[in-house]
C-alpha cells in the first residue's frame, strides 16, 4: 500500500489547493452550499414560493440524495417520489457495497459464460477469471504507469482495474469491449483501461462534483478509511472489492478537510410509499433505498441503461412511472420491465 498513500498524499494536497482556490475565486458562495442539505432547502423554499403543499419529486442517478435529504427533513411535504437508478444515501458506501458486489460477481460470471461460447470474445478459449486475478495481482504490486495526450498521467493500480470492471461488467453491450482491452492488458498494453479511468477521474474529482459529493459522507474520508473500507470490501469479494466506494470516489474527497453536512441517516417514518426505478446495473441499490420506506415499489428494467425513465424511453418504465406521479398508482410488487 506505499506507493498507494503516496499517490493519495499527493492527490489530496493537489485537490485541497483546488477546492480552496474555487472557494477564493467564488464570489458567490456557491462552493460551501452544493450538499444535499442545502438543495433540499433550496426545494423547500421553492416550494414556498409557489405556495404548494407537498412536492412530487422525479430523481435521477444521484440526484436522488437531495430527493431524500427533502424527505428527511420536511416529511409532511412530500406527496410521491420516483427514485431512479438512485444510490441509497441513508446507509452510505458500506450499506450498498454488498449488493452492488453481488451484482459484479453476478456479471463476471455472465462475462466468462459468455467468452466460452462466443467467437465474438477475444478471449475465447482462455480462463478469464486466472487472467483477472493476474492482472490486479501485478497491478497492484507494480503500477502500469500510462500518459494520455489528452487526460495526463496516470499509475495504473488494481483498484483502478477493479473500478472500471464494477462499472462496465454489468453492461453486456460493452462486453466485446472489455474483453479486448482484456486481451491488450496481458499483453502490457492497458492504454483502453488509462483513458477510461482519467476520465472517469477527471469527471469525478472536479471541483462541482467534490463540493457536491463530498459533504454528503457516503464514503470515508482520509487514508486511515480508505485502507478500512476496501479491507471490508476485499473480504466480500476477492475480485472486484477494493473499487468504487473504496477506490474513485474516496480518492475524489482525500483533500476534504470539512466534516459531512449530510452523513447517511435513516428517513423517518410516516412518507408516504414511493417509487423506484432501475437497470440491470443500478437496481439493486436503489431497491435497497425503496425497501426502507414501508409499502414502496421497485421497478426493475431489463436491460444495462443508467436512469431508465429518460434514457430507455420505454412506455413500461414510464408509464409506471407517470400513472404513479399523477395517480399515485404504484405499480404491482415484483414488476420486470422488458425491453421492446
Amino acid at each position: 500500500m506505499g506507493h498507494q498513500l503516496t499517490a493519495l498524499l499527493g492527490q489530496a494536497a493537489a485537490l485541497e489547493r483546488l477546492v480552496d482556490r474555487c472557494r477564493q475565486d467564488d464570489t458567490t458562495a456557491l462552493a460551501d452550499h452544493l450538499n444535499s442539505d442545502s438543495v433540499a432547502r433550496d426545494m423547500e423554499a421553492i416550494r414556498i414560493a409557489l405556495g404548494q403543499d407537498r412536492l412530487n419529486m422525479l430523481a435521477f442517478s444521484y440526484g436522488g440524495v437531495p430527493a431524500a435529504a427533502y424527505a428527511r427533513l420536511y416529511p409532511g411535504h412530500v406527496r410521491a417520489v420516483v427514485f431512479d437508478s438512485t444510490p441509497d444515501a441513508t446507509v452510505g458506501w458500506r450499506g450498498m457495497e454488498r449488493v452492488q458486489l453481488r451484482t459484479t460477481e453476478a456479471a463476471f460470471k455472465r462475462f466468462t459464460t459468455w467468452c466460452a461460447g462466443d467467437d465474438a470474445c477475444a478471449l475465447r478459449g482462455r480462463n478469464v477469471r486466472k487472467l483477472w486475478r493476474e492482472l490486479i495481482k501485478s497491478t497492484g504490486r507494480r503500477p502500469v504507469t500510462y500518459a494520455s495526450a489528452r487526460l495526463g498521467e496516470i499509475r495504473l493500480t488494481d483498484l483502478h482495474l477493479k473500478a472500471l470492471a464494477r462499472m462496465v461488467l454489468p453492461v453486456p453491450e460493452r462486453s466485446p469491449e472489455f474483453a479486448g482491452a482484456l486481451l491488450k492488458a496481458s499483453k502490457g498494453d492497458f492504454a483502453w483501461f488509462g483513458e477510461q479511468i482519467l476520465g472517469v477521474s477527471a469527471s469525478w474529482s472536479s471541483p462541482g462534483a467534490a463540493a457536491t459529493r463530498c459533504p454528503d459522507g457516503l464514503v470515508g474520508l482520509g487514508y486511515e478509511a480508505l485502507v478500512s473500507d476496501r479491507r471490508y470490501s476485499e473480504r466480500i469479494s476477492r475480485d472486484f472489492g477494493g473499487g468504487v466506494g473504496t477506490g474513485l470516489e474516496a480518492l475524489a474527497c482525500s483533500g476534504w478537510r470539512h466534516r459531512p453536512v449530510n452523513p447517511p441517516r435513516p428517513l423517518p417514518a410516516g412518507l408516504p410509499s414511493v417509487l423506484g426505478l432501475g437497470g440491470d446495473r443500478d437496481f439493486p441499490v436503489t431497491e435497497l433505498l425503496v425497501s426502507r420506506i414501508p409499502g414502496s415499489v421497485a421497478v426493475r428494467y431489463d436491460g444495462p441503461v443508467h436512469v431508465v425513465y429518460l434514457r430507455a424511453k420505454d412506455p413500461c418504465v414510464t408509464g409506471y412511472a407517470d400513472r404513479y406521479l399523477t395517480r399515485l398508482t404504484l405499480a404491482p410488487a415484483g414488476t420486470l420491465c422488458s425491453p421492446r
